[in-house]
């Protein structure tokens, strides 16, 4: 298991039922024509798809039908094309977009926050556990090497300087807000809601 993954177990205890971690890693890998990292997995089977912060969450699915998988392939195609025409360097000066997916080692999503920030892998490599990321920020674009999602955000946690000229300063943030955030709160006022406007 990922070390970053052991100690972010320990720092943020993982939910009892982890949402939408019984991803069909066979079928979506199939479909998608890559092999996701096992760190990715790891942590995907051990937190799930769940929103931390408040703010960001695992670009990802469980691909439970051909239907499901061909949706998020959509998804995927949408979001990459935010980088078009809309990629500098960190001094902001314009640069060419480097390969995204389905094209040949192209930038391939894996998290994405509310800030419309996007996380890739650089998928050259044909081992995907060397695969090194980079951050889009709505134009810069980031290289941050090889590293773990795990590994993210406890660096973020530990306040980091990579992560926190990405995240900003998690002292800022409500104690609330630090760690996974109770989605099931949000459906309950969303409800509530709806429930109201009718």
């Amino acid at each position: 298991m990922d070390a970053a993954l052991k100690r972010l177990m320990k720092k943020i205890p993982p939910p009892p039922t982890p949402p939408a971690s019984e991803v069909d890693w066979g079928r979506l890998e199939s479909a998608i024509g890559l092999q996701y990292p096992v760190s990715f997995k790891e942590f995907i089977t051990i937190y799930g798809i769940c929103v931390w912060f408040d703010n960001l969450s695992p670009f990802c699915m469980e691909a439970k039908s051909d239907v499901e998988v061909k949706t998020f392939l959509g998804f995927v195609k949408k979001r990459l094309k935010w980088l078009e025409d809309n990629t500098y360097d960190e001094q902001f000066h314009k640069i060419e977009v480097p390969p995204l997916y389905p094209e040949q080692g192209g930038l391939f999503p894996f998290l994405m926050d509310d800030d419309g920030h996007l996380f890739c892998w650089r998928t050259e490599q044909k081992d995907s556990n060397k695969w090194p990321v980079l951050c889009w920020l709505q134009g810069p674009l980031i290289a941050m090497g090889e590293i773990t999602i795990a590994k993210m955000i406890l660096d973020f946690l530990d306040r980091k300087p990579h992560m926190f000229r990405i995240w900003g300063d998690i002292n800022l943030y409500e104690p609330e807000r630090v760690g996974i955030t109770d989605t099931s709160q949000l459906k309950t006022e969303k409800k509530a809601k709806k429930k109201k406007n009718k």
